[in-house]
């Protein structure tokens, strides 16, 4: 099964990429700043006749999407672009996935449900273009991200831990609490849609566990004889509802928050391990 993963530089899209690249044909794409594999195809997702040329020349059986800004603090300076990418790209991938027939898995986010921001807005937005999509979609909603990836210069939660780990300091919210998404379940789901077939639906993957970014911190470095530094932001996010029947078709592993904690341990033990071939 050839895979097309656009965005396959980011946090989420290289850790998708290293667990799927030795049972399916994965083809990643970057923009800019590729500095994990060589293999990867330069696209501007902006320009629909790049992205027409790059789906006829790789002709995937699967398009995974998520090269969109991940994070409504992205949008400062930045409001003329940051459109153009997180609405309109998805405008032309799905424009070009209709006129090859192809299927598209698209991540969206929790903050398409609640669209408290302009990201939340877009990505909302974002859903209902993905949903034209002739050929089947999959809309995948993570919430707040943990696990390591292949890259690891995102000011992400486990990339923080990771600097702590390494001497640095750091600080983590204490205010805003969160259902953690385990970066693993993603490539899990993304698998099984994949082989058996599930195609429009939506789904919500992560952990009925709230929990703030500190406590995270607290009970991953504590394995380290390490403690975390709380600060407290005052962000509030709504919680969001667990779909138990969706969740039930992938049997993700690990299954607990614990379990999580656990898996995410051990891959701070050896993070050099994440390598892409």
């Amino acid at each position: 099964m050839k895979l097309l993963i656009i965005g396959a530089t980011s946090y989420i899209g290289s850790r998708l990429v290293f667990d799927l690249q030795d049972e399916n044909g994965v083809v990643g794409t970057y923009h800019s700043n590729n500095t994990i594999s060589p293999n990867f195809i330069h696209v501007d997702i902006r320009d629909r006749q790049s992205i027409d040329k790059l789906v006829a020349d790789v002709n995937p059986e699967v398009v995974v999407h998520l090269a969109n800004y991940s994070s409504s603090r992205q949008i400062k300076g930045n409001e003329v672009d940051f459109p153009k990418l997180n609405l309109e790209a998805t405008i032309n991938i799905v424009e070009v996935l209709n006129k090859y027939e192809k299927p598209l898995i698209f991540f969206s986010s929790m903050a398409a449900t609640t669209k408290q921001d302009l990201y939340g807005e877009l990505k909302a937005k974002s859903e209902e273009i993905v949903k034209t999509v002739k050929k089947g979609f999959a809309i995948v909603r993570p919430s707040a991200v943990i696990g390591l990836s292949p890259v690891q210069s995102h000011n992400k939660i486990t990339d923080k831990i990771l600097s702590v780990i390494n001497g640095q300091t750091q600080e983590f919210d204490n205010s805003w609490i969160l259902q953690p998404t385990y970066i693993g379940h993603l490539s899990q789901v993304i698998e099984q849609i994949v082989l058996k077939g599930i195609w429009n639906e939506e789904f919500n993957i992560f952990t009925d566990y709230p929990v703030t970014q500190y406590q995270i911190a607290t009970d991953i470095l504590q394995k380290f004889d390490l403690k975390a530094n709380p600060i407290d932001t005052g962000r509030v996010v709504p919680l969001a509802k667990i779909d138990d029947q969706k969740m039930k078709l992938f049997k993700l592993s690990p299954a607990s928050y614990k379990e999580i904690i656990d898996r995410i341990v051990s891959e701070l033990k050896n993070p050099l391990l994440f390598q892409i071939n």
